[in-house]
């Protein structure tokens, strides 16, 4: 997703919390069967993000632990919003753009939680898209 990469590169990420974890029952909507962490959001709010969308792109994969999805309650387009699986989401309705693996802080990453604060963004590119 390059939306996510150029936000990134710009340090927009820079200090956000993850002001969401799911399953929950308050706060903003979570994708109903994800058990992730969700963060983009300036505002922390569930409904900021970088004052424009971008169209979504297809999805490619299923939302196991360690899975980078963008979030939006519109389907074809995308802001800043993202999460992280948590867990295995693999019953998750496949229209959240899946674009990045965690591949490393695993343990970390199981222990995630409301409020944590990203404090950067390294993109690294590991291979071309199918």
């Amino acid at each position: 997703m390059n939306d996510f990469v150029f936000l990134a590169q710009k340090g927009f990420y820079d200090g956000l919390t993850f002001y969401q974890m799911c399953p929950s029952a308050t706060g903003a909507t979570c994708p109903v069967h994800a058990t992730a962490a969700i963060a983009g959001d300036p505002t922390g709010t569930g409904t900021g993000g970088p004052g424009y969308t971008v169209k979504a792109d297809p999805v490619i994969g299923q939302y196991l632990f360690g899975s980078v999805a963008m979030l939006s309650t519109n389907s074809s387009s995308v802001g800043s919003q993202f999460f992280v699986s948590t867990g295995d989401s693999s019953r998750v309705a496949r229209q959240y753009d899946i674009f990045g693996q965690v591949t490393d802080g695993l343990p970390a990453l199981a222990e995630l939680g409301k409020g944590d604060r990203i404090l950067w963004v390294a993109i690294v590119v590991t291979a071309p898209e199918p």
